[in-house]
């Protein structure tokens, strides 16, 4: 169809369409980016390396400065870092433990839920090079690298082992730090020990699930773990906000109320602050009250969330009020961590954040971004693999001024003082042509049952306020023909049109960050937020509880919750980091943007997208844009669409339907396979078996050995003063005697297979212990077969004898021809399951394109692409699938090794299926089916694993589950859909459709 295929077509352009990448895979192409810093047209091959890309517009009459500086710090060292991770992956990541390995490649394959970013997986892989793959492999290149993080940690850091992680806002740090946390588990053999510090408690409150301990860290380890490393994961994780390091007064308890507490309050008044200092915990005490959860003794790995907010302040300047603010929170955080350092305690540090950087620029350093950055995934990366919204900004205007006027109002506005009387101008003529674009915006995500959301940010409480008066109405005075003034926007208005009240869910808030933190509100700000609670929680019976009732509107915007309905948020100099609202398309900016960290902050509360399952090219696995709309934030960056595109739909449920089990399908769950070679094989003949009892030992009668005491127990009963008798079995000592035995026949064997001409023939040891181990526990539970324990056959002379016995009781054999088994996925983890099926499907998607099923126990099947919607539609109808399902997080995949890596992957075929007519030998035939539009790197290997390893493994097999006949078909015309799944069909009937069992190695 026309619409689909013009959907479908590779951007041409970076104004029709910036997005590139698809978000789980290594970026491999890029926009050129022009002396402005926007993207021209001109497409590059290759990911574009790390860069100074300035967030910041240059003024109009500004020299151009070069685009990057990819060879100076610290972007040469990222790019030196990135290019040895990259060897280091394509080598098949080798120096790593088997737990970590496991992780890693888990984490690779589809099956992981959530699947993790390629920005996440290289993040985490870029720490674990550093911190267990390189010093393992003792790499030239390593030791470079290390000694320049230890160079820049003693500048910038007093030599704590530090590095940062740059990460766009919206592309997954709260993901990515579970992921290292769950590395860490794994890899301590007594646990990890993780500190987590968060900036506020908004960002507190959000890191809960990084808690395994809780109920929702639990799930989201579950996720994240394979199923055979569950069990042997163990971490003792702390979740901070930064402003607890503060010391706590030992004199008295902060907020109590009685007596005691104040008279001591008093006395410390009166006796000024060097009393009040002497009574303060040390930094020692501090973190013992903070940290109990660990133990002394244990080193920490801190994890900062929103790391730029910790650092050292080097800037003798004094700076505006919030900056002296800021950077004494810096200092506060740091202090901490120097504290954890000289105790003994401190592991090393991991900075995750967007915007890693000082506020202001420190005296010797040519950028402000931290120096001990190791891993870059900047906001233009994220933006050309639909990781977030576009942010789109004024480029151009019809005035004669060298910049355009909306990008900049604060220094364009006439006045800094707004009045909502006589709003200027200059701010309100922006709003007003924001608005009218929001209007639009918000018919479109009508239609999906979701409200857009609009952010202005104000530089004070009274500029905030007269934004408040004006946007949202206010009361008139008294008087009045009508109590009440409506907003100018009618959307945003909190006051009813004909101004006799307040609406019953007012759509506009005032808020500012300090809501994370009560304490700190005091006078006009104070006051404002009282006026706020009582409009937003008119039933509170507390300033407490008002303030708290408006933090959980506030969190809740665009999600469900008491802030579902709020369209307008105003708010004072900053929004709280942490605010992942995703239904944020429109911001207005008026307040003096100082720094590059101050601009990235404020956009990036616009960045989260909505969907991750909505894709525009679905082969490529290519996201639909989706933009955010900007005024007044001096930021210069990536043109987009002039269209708003369609939001994304809401999700819906897929889940096993109830009464429908008749329908229900199993699949095998395969983790690998193993081969039956050939060769001389070993087998017990019991026909030759000749009676055996050990030389020395007597046997007084039928049932007793006599005086015979063994020399070691094989069992130990312990008791204590009361309760039950327990038993303890040395059944190591027993397997280890088997196993000697089994080894002492495998000589004898391979001595008479030579002997009898069969020398010719590879000997494979290895292969034939488990048939000599075989051989000797049947020999061993034989009747004629006669002693009081093992030990009596393998000690001393017997060992011999008993070898000998065995291996004359096993005739010589050329073995069978050669065959291929399936390793259950239990075999190696008792946790995972041998059968899958599908009657425990229960999820959410919103992916675009889904076929209702009837013939299918699964209610919906969710598809990536039009001809997948298509092979879904042919298989509910036809007559001849009597069930079939779609293989969407049903756990099921087919082992393979990677083309060129070798590395162990698991192969995800699209559908499966069971024809209503019998096989050939009477038995069901299962019919995998792959959509194919176009061959991938390592088609032919998955294709290859599928028909010479699964297929015959399975069909090797006496177990009951992989009876019938299976078969395999790739569908690759997307216009024959109904055609070829026919054809695959009719072929899979016929005898010769398929595999039967045999294949060759």
């Amino acid at each position: 169809m026309p619409a689909e295929r013009s959907e479908n077509r590779p951007a041409r352009s970076s104004r029709e369409n910036p997005i590139l990448n698809d978000p789980w895979s290594e970026p491999r192409r890029h926009w050129r980016l022009d002396r402005n810093f926007r993207a021209t047209d001109e497409l590059v091959e290759g990911r574009r390396r790390s860069g100074d890309y300035l967030p910041v517009p240059l003024p109009g009459n500004h020299p151009k400065l070069p685009l990057t500086a990819a060879e100076l710090p610290p972007h040469a060292l990222v790019n030196r870092v990135r290019a040895a991770v990259d060897d280091w992956r394509a080598r098949g990541r080798p120096g790593v433990s088997r737990r970590t390995a496991d992780l890693l490649d888990h984490w690779d394959s589809r099956e992981a839920e959530p699947r993790p970013f390629f920005c996440q997986r290289e993040a985490v892989e870029t720490l674990i090079w550093l911190k267990e793959a390189g010093p393992a492999l003792r790499s030239a290149e390593h030791a470079g690298i290390a000694e320049r993080l230890r160079e820049v940690n003693a500048a910038g850091n007093e030599g704590m082992d530090r590095i940062a992680v740059k990460m766009a806002t919206g592309a997954g740090k709260t993901l990515a730090m579970a992921m290292v946390i769950a590395w860490r588990g794994l890899r301590e053999r007594r646990g990890a020990d993780v500190l987590v510090v968060a900036p506020n408690l908004t960002v507190r409150e959000r890191l809960a699930e990084l808690d395994p301990s809780a109920p929702a860290g639990r799930r989201a380890y579950e996720a994240l773990l394979p199923k055979h490393l569950r069990s042997r994961f163990s971490a003792r994780v702390s979740i901070l906000n930064f402003h607890k390091f503060q010391p706590a007064n030992r004199l008295f308890v902060a907020g109590a109320g009685d007596a005691a507490t104040g008279a001591a309050k008093g006395l410390l008044r009166r006796g000024g602050r060097a009393s009040e200092e002497q009574w303060k915990e040390t930094p020692e005490q501090m973190l013992a009250r903070l940290l109990k959860a660990h133990r002394a003794a244990r080193k920490i790995l801190v994890l900062n969330d929103e790391g730029h907010h910790c650092y050292r302040p080097t800037s003798t300047a004094r700076g505006t009020s919030e900056e002296r603010e800021y950077e004494e929170s810096a200092a506060l955080w740091f202090r901490a961590l120097r504290a954890l350092r000289e105790q003994g305690r401190l592991s090393w540090i991991a900075d995750f954040s967007a915007t890693p950087m000082y506020l202001r620029l420190p005296p010797g350093l040519e950028t402000p971004i931290f120096p001990w950055i190791v891993s870059d995934y900047p906001l233009i990366e994220a933006v050309e693999a639909g990781l977030t919204k576009v942010p789109r900004v004024p480029v151009d205007d019809d005035t004669e001024a060298a910049s355009p006027i909306y990008r900049n109002l604060y220094e364009n506005a006439k006045s800094r003082r707004l009045g909502a009387d006589d709003l200027d101008d200059a701010v309100r003529s922006p709003l007003e042509t924001l608005y009218e674009h929001y209007e639009k915006t918000n018919e479109k995500y009508a239609r999906s049952g979701r409200i857009p959301v609009m952010i202005v940010v104000a530089n004070d409480v009274k500029n905030a306020t007269e934004f408040y008066r004006w946007i949202a109405g206010e009361k008139n005075e008294d008087g009045a023909e009508v109590p009440y003034r409506p907003g100018r926007l009618p959307l945003f208005s909190n006051v009813r049109p004909d101004g006799s009240g307040q609406e019953d869910t007012p759509p506009t808030i005032l808020i500012h960050s300090k809501l994370d933190s009560p304490e700190e509100l005091s006078g006009n700000l104070a006051a404002v937020m009282k006026k706020q609670g009582e409009l937003f929680a008119p039933d509170a019976k507390t300033g407490k509880e008002r303030l708290e009732r408006l933090r959980e509107i506030v969190q809740t915007v665009g999600k469900d919750g008491p802030g579902k309905r709020i369209r307008c948020v105003i708010s004072v100099s900053m929004l709280s980091e942490g605010w992942d609202t995703r239904t944020v398309t429109h911001i207005l900016g008026f307040r003096k943007f100082g720094s590059e960290l101050l601009c990235e902050q404020v956009v990036g509360r616009s960045l989260r997208r909505t969907a991750y399952d909505d894709f525009a090219d679905e082969e490529r696995r290519l996201l639909r844009p989706e933009v955010s709309n900007i005024f007044g934030v001096p930021f210069a960056f990536m043109r987009a669409a002039g269209e708003t595109p369609e939001p994304a739909r809401e999700p819906y449920g897929v889940f096993s339907v109830a009464g429908r089990e008749d329908y229900r399908l199993e699949f095998p769950n395969l983790a690998g396979y193993r081969w039956e070679l050939p060769g001389p094989r070993l087998r017990l003949d019991e026909s030759r078996v000749r009676r055996f009892i050990p030389h020395s030992l007597e046997r007084t009668d039928d049932s007793s050995w006599g005086d015979y005491t063994p020399s070691l127990p094989q069992e130990t009963h312990i008791a204590g003063v009361a309760g039950e008798e327990q038993v303890y079995y040395d059944v190591r000592r027993e397997k280890e005697e088997r196993w000697r035995l089994a080894k002492a026949v495998l000589d004898r064997f391979e001595v008479m297979a030579r002997k009898n001409g069969d020398g010719a023939v590879v000997f494979r040891r290895r292969l034939l212990f488990r048939d000599a181990l075989h051989a000797v526990e049947r020999w061993l539970a034989h009747p004629l077969v006669e002693y009081p324990d093992i030990r009596t056959v393998t000690r001393d002379g017997r060992l011999e004898d008993a070898a000998s016995e065995i291996a004359g009781a096993c005739p010589s054999s050329d073995g069978d021809p050669p065959r291929i088994l399936p390793v259950y996925a239990d075999e190696s983890d008792t946790a995972a399951e041998r059968v899958l099926h599908t009657g425990s499907v229960c999820y959410e998607t919103a992916k675009r394109r889904v076929c209702d099923t009837e013939r299918s126990e699964v209610n919906r099947a969710p598809c990536d692409s039009a001809p997948e919607l298509s092979v879904a539609a042919a298989l509910d109808r036809n007559e001849s699938v009597a069930w079939w399902v779609r293989n969407d997080r049903l756990d099921w995949g087919i082992p393979y090794l990677e083309p060129g890596t070798g590395a162990h992957r698991r192969y995800i075929p699209d559908f499966f299926a069971r024809l209503a007519e019998p096989g050939p030998d009477g038995g069901q035939i299962h019919l995998i089916i792959e959509y194919k539009g176009r061959p991938g790197r390592d088609s032919e290997a998955k294709r290859k694993a599928v028909e010479r390893r699964w297929i015959p493994a399975v069909a090797n097999t006496d177990d009951e589950n992989c009876r019938g006949t299976w078969r395999y078909c790739i569908l690759t015309r997307p216009d024959e859909v109904g055609r070829d799944l026919e054809h695959a069909i009719r072929r899979a009937r016929s005898p010769r459709g398929g595999h039967r069992g045999a294949a060759s190695p």
